[in-house]
């Protein structure tokens, strides 16, 4: 959604949306990162557990 954001923002040619739609872009980006890192280290512990 916000890549889609950010080409409409584009498209409109409204700063003031890129602006956000870039931010909020890379936060999902960070903590789409962050939590692939939790999968990764609590899928073997569940593995062990379940």
């Amino acid at each position: 959604t916000g890549v889609m954001a950010s080409q409409a923002a584009k498209a409109a040619r409204d700063q003031e949306l890129l602006t956000v739609a870039t931010a909020c872009h890379a936060e999902v980006e960070t903590n789409a990162k962050w939590f692939m890192t939790r999968i990764k280290t609590g899928a073997p512990q569940a593995l062990v557990v379940g």
